[in-house]
C-alpha cells in the first residue's frame, strides 16, 4: 500500500461514516491479502507515531499541538458546546 492509498483511507475515515470491515474487505479483495480489521487501527497508530516523532525532531512541543483558542472560547451551534478537553489529557492520549 502506498502513501496515496493510506491518505485516501484517512480522508475517507475523516469525512464518512464507515465500518472497519467495509474498508478491510475491498483491500483484501484488491490486493489478495488477509488483513484483519485491527490492521487499520494499527496502521493509524503507526502513522501518528511517525508524525509525532517527526514533529519532535523538528522542535515542536506539546504547546504547538493545540487547537486555536477560539475552539475553547466560541460556542458551536446548535448546542453551544466548546472544546474543553484538558491539556494534560491531550498530552497523554498517545502515551498509552
Amino acid at each position: 500500500m502506498n502513501n496515496q492509498e493510506i491518505a485516501n483511507l484517512c480522508r475517507e475515515h475523516t469525512f464518512f461514516t464507515w465500518s472497519v470491515q467495509s474498508q478491510v474487505h475491498p483491500l483484501n479483495a484488491a490486493y489478495n491479502t488477509d488483513l484483519q480489521p485491527d490492521w487499520i487501527a494499527e496502521l493509524g497508530r503507526q502513522v501518528i507515531d511517525v508524525e509525532r516523532a517527526f514533529n519532535r525532531r523538528a522542535g515542536l512541543t506539546a504547546a504547538d499541538d493545540r487547537l486555536p483558542r477560539f475552539f475553547s472560547e466560541e460556542p458551536l451551534s446548535p448546542h453551544g458546546e466548546v472544546f474543553d478537553v484538558p491539556a494534560a489529557e491531550l498530552d497523554s492520549i498517545w502515551d498509552e
